[in-house]
């Protein structure tokens, strides 16, 4: 999985807008399905793949 602002590619994808803060995840990459907002993170913090878990 990535963190970018935008999806690279067909896979699953998280996005992050560093300038809203807002955290959604695109489960088809570049693909007809539209992101789902997960949060909005207060004070757009700096953020990276590495940090994000999925349970």
């Amino acid at each position: 999985m990535r963190c970018t602002l935008a999806p690279l590619s067909s896979d699953p994808t998280f996005l992050y807008d560093t300038a809203t803060g807002h955290l959604s995840f695109n489960i088809d990459g570049t693909a007809a399905g539209a992101p789902v907002l997960l949060a909005i993170l207060e004070g757009t913090p700096s953020l990276t793949a590495r940090q994000i878990a999925v349970v």
